[in-house]
């Protein structure tokens, strides 16, 4: 198959990007590709308008094509950006520490990655790129590098002092020392820190976590194996009503409050599994999640319903051409007024959860119902509007099937552009109803 030629508008697009690559501008190759088919993408649509089937801009250039000739463009001016390889100094020095990682100078890739980006920095400017290294970067370097030389390298194995103290710690926390595991990790971290010879680094918590839950298991410690008792269960299933009846106003309030309840039982009752804070926030998480309850419930304030109410009589006026229009003004106006009052008084009104623009555009049609405001005005298509339809149906039925990017999506916002320039005001989302109804007529299926 034979490539379409570059225009030589995609040519200075191209061009750009691939200056601010090699500038460091952007930090991976993928990021300009992603900001260059925007680009591109807008130019299609300035073709489209002219000529419906332009040999380039009806196909387009798939995300893959773009990024080679990005790479070739740079490969020509022999240029290098962060994640374009390393230089033969940075290489040099992976391997060198990577070599170390293999024969056990450094307990794991992570403190072998922390030396090789500090002498990675130190390098002079003409052996590194114009960006600095990050060390995620560095660290898959050195771990590729590492690999190679062999499958796997000496581990950090706990030494026979920090056995004893996990060994303490775990079996106090199966003796309910302990109310949940949190407490046991913290207070085992501090001692380990405290033995004469700590581990070079510090002690990973996860780490910590892992061996101490082991030693637990052994000494008879099921808090994840054994189901609830009865009377938890009904306890839990009490602060799930509650939840659901909006006495807490979201369900980590409820859980904690349920978990002091749990631990107030007298001690016959206590069988079963222990009372952790994050199991009871699982468990009611579940249960909240069968019933489709909200994670998080927040009141409207009354100066956001008055705020509501007015962008829902300016849609029935004809100030906005849809509610998801709206909904994204009203949610710019909200910010102002949280900000105000947040400023006036702190304490008493702070910004809320769930305040997207989804949450205010369902408020406002709850809102809109209740006060029997009307809708925005569906205004019918013209002949003229109908005769641009047709056009893009027909472009839309043409490759709708050997074209892979959304070409749905590209007839939608080249006929509202076509609209636009025509003095007809039409969304895109309108658009995009029109061209399937329309195609759907076509071929019968309407």
């Amino acid at each position: 198959m034979t490539r379409r030629p570059w225009l030589p508008e995609e040519n200075r697009i191209a061009s750009r990007y691939v200056r601010a690559l090699a500038s460091g501008r952007y930090r991976f190759r993928h990021e300009a590709v992603t900001a260059c088919l925007r680009d591109l993408g807008r130019l299609y649509k300035r073709l489209l308008v002219s000529n419906p089937n332009h040999p380039v801009a009806a196909p387009g250039r798939s995300r893959h094509l773009v990024g080679e000739h990005l790479s070739s463009l740079l490969g020509r001016q022999g240029l290098i950006w962060t994640s374009a390889g390393l230089t033969g100094p940075e290489r040099a020095a992976t391997v060198r520490y990577a070599s170390a990682l293999v024969s056990g100078r450094f307990p794991d890739a992570l403190r072998a990655a922390e030396a090789c980006l500090a002498e990675v920095r130190a390098l002079p400017p003409a052996s590194r790129p114009l960006r600095p290294r990050t060390l995620a970067t560095i660290h898959l370097h050195v771990l590729d590098e590492a690999h190679h030389l062999r499958r796997t390298w000496p581990r950090a194995h706990w030494r026979a002092e920090e056995d004893r103290v996990l060994h303490r710690y775990g079996r106090a926390l199966a003796r309910g020392e302990y109310a949940d595991s949190k407490g046991a990790v913290r207070d085992c971290s501090l001692a380990l820190a405290k033995l004469p010879r700590p581990r070079v680094g510090g002690y990973v918590t996860r780490a910590v976590r892992t061996r101490l839950l082991r030693w637990a298991h052994e000494a008879g410690w099921t808090s994840f194996l054994e189901p609830w008792s009865p009377v938890a269960q009904r306890v839990i299933k009490k602060y799930l009503r509650r939840l659901y009846t909006g006495e807490f106003r979201s369900v980590p309030a409820a859980a904690a409050e349920c978990t002091r309840e749990l631990r107030r039982l007298p001690v016959t009752m206590k069988t079963g599994r222990p009372a952790e804070t994050d199991a009871v926030l699982r468990e009611l998480t579940k249960q909240a999640q069968r019933m489709r309850l909200p994670r998080h419930r927040t009141d409207w304030h009354p100066g956001e319903l008055r705020i509501l109410e007015a962008y829902a009589r300016r849609v029935g006026r004809g100030d906005f051409s849809g509610w998801h229009e709206a909904a994204v003004a009203c949610r710019k106006e909200l910010q102002g007024f949280w900000t105000r009052a947040t400023r006036r008084s702190p304490v008493a009104v702070r910004r809320p959860a769930g305040r997207g623009v989804p949450g205010i555009h369902g408020k406002m049609l709850r809102l809109a119902h209740e006060l029997h405001l009307p809708g925005p005005e569906r205004r019918a298509w013209t002949e003229r509007e109908d005769q641009a339809v047709a056009s893009w149906v027909r472009w839309y039925d043409r490759y709708r099937t050997p074209r892979k990017r959304g070409p749905l999506g590209v007839a939608a916002s080249g006929l509202q552009e076509e609209l636009e320039n025509k003095g007809f005001a039409r969304t895109v989302s309108a658009c995009r109803e029109r061209l399937r109804n329309g195609w759907l007529q076509m071929h019968g299926l309407a």
